[in-house]
């Protein structure tokens, strides 16, 4: 436990092996976002909430 009573594992998160994650996990196939874009009508002046977004791969693809 920290001082602030969070445990160790929920304070540091990603933080811990987040590089090598990033760099072995495959990306997201464009295709899967072209589709979602058109399904949910997203365009360039939508907002849009990511809810467990982890190291943000899939973010930065929605940022394009």
């Amino acid at each position: 436990m920290t001082t602030a009573g969070v445990h160790r594992a929920a304070a540091t998160g990603f933080a811990d092996g987040a590089d090598i994650y990033a760099a072995s996990r495959p990306a997201y196939p464009g295709e899967a976002l072209d589709w979602l874009r058109d399904r949910m009508g997203i365009g360039a002046s939508s907002r849009v909430v990511e809810v467990g977004a982890g190291t943000g791969l899939f973010t930065r693809l929605i940022l394009e």
